[in-house]
């Protein structure tokens, strides 16, 4: 019997995971597409599909933004504990999904993936998948973006170092019972907390430079009032070129995929221990959705 590969999908909402569910899987409608920065659903969704060409069947696993604010930690919690629950019998990769803004959220989200959900091995297992780039098919421009993310990240760490540097010149001159030091240590902290999140350098490189550009532009084009024979043709043709986009995207991403994830799956420790504690529960959970799901059709 033919292993089944587990993908699992990761970044904030609204970075473009579900259209590149729908787009690996060839399944249109099955994920919920949304094109803004709020996720259009809260609760982990799948699919099984079949790369046919290379005889590899994979199982794509599409996550809310678990870094959002907006989410509560129970929330978090549960979409966590799902996700352990489908990888529990081991994992083959992690597509880090991006959109070129990269901000404190993705660095939470990557933290997660790091420390809490598996460990520091899951790097090796992990491509940072950056979307809605249209250049994606030119080599020498998805370089020169990656560059250009590192440049600028490293330039605003340079910043913030520099600003930190000279508000703890101010603060040694201040006396610690005034409140302009409580709110100058305040800032300090903040800064701090800045600069953790601005570590794209170090994202790239513990990924070992697995970077894939796509661009998945919407297939569901709205007809515009009183449409002219003009308009709708311009319609069809945007249509016809951002099908063929996306068809491009996915053979680029079944590309990294049969060259990137055909090794036994990655289980660690701390996986298996979790997978432990929440199998029961998660069994209970997902009978009880389905079943609710069913009752609501």
């Amino acid at each position: 019997m033919t292993e089944t590969k587990k993908i699992l999908l990761i970044g904030r909402s609204g970075r473009g995971k579900s259209t590149l569910a729908n787009v690996i899987t060839e399944a249109e409608n099955k994920f919920k597409e949304s094109g803004g920065s709020a996720s259009e659903t809260r609760k982990i969704q799948f699919e099984e599909f079949a790369d046919k060409e290379n005889n590899i069947n994979y199982l794509v696993i599409d996550t809310p933004g678990i870094g959002d604010t907006k989410m509560s930690d129970n929330e978090v919690l549960d979409i966590i504990a799902e996700a352990v629950y489908l990888v529990r019998n081991g994992l083959s990769h992690v597509f880090f999904v991006i959109d070129g803004r990269f901000d404190q959220y993705e660095m939470i989200t990557y933290n997660l993936l790091r420390e809490t959900i598996f460990d520091q091995d899951i790097t090796k297992h992990t491509t940072i998948t950056r979307t809605r780039f249209k250049d994606f098919k030119n080599k020498k421009k998805c370089q020169a973006d990656i560059d250009l993310m590192v440049k600028e990240a490293e330039d605003k760490k340079s910043k913030l170092k520099q600003d930190i540097s000279a508000k703890e010149k101010e603060l040694a001159n201040l006396s610690s019972d005034s409140n302009q030091y409580q709110e100058l240590l305040e800032e300090i902290k903040q800064l701090q907390k800045d600069l953790k999140v601005v570590n794209l350098s170090e994202i790239i490189e513990s990924c070992q430079k697995k970077v894939v550009y796509v661009d998945n532009p919407p297939i569901s084009i709205a007809i515009a009032d009183n449409e002219d024979e003009k308009r709708k043709r311009e319609r069809e043709e945007e249509l016809q070129s951002n099908k063929k986009k996306r068809a491009k995207s996915r053979e680029k991403v079944l590309e990294h995929l049969k060259n990137n994830c055909q090794n036994d799956s990655y289980k660690p420790e701390k996986l298996t221990n979790l997978s432990n504690e929440i199998t029961e529960d998660m069994d209970n959970l997902l009978r009880s959705r389905k079943e609710y799901e069913e009752e609501m059709k």
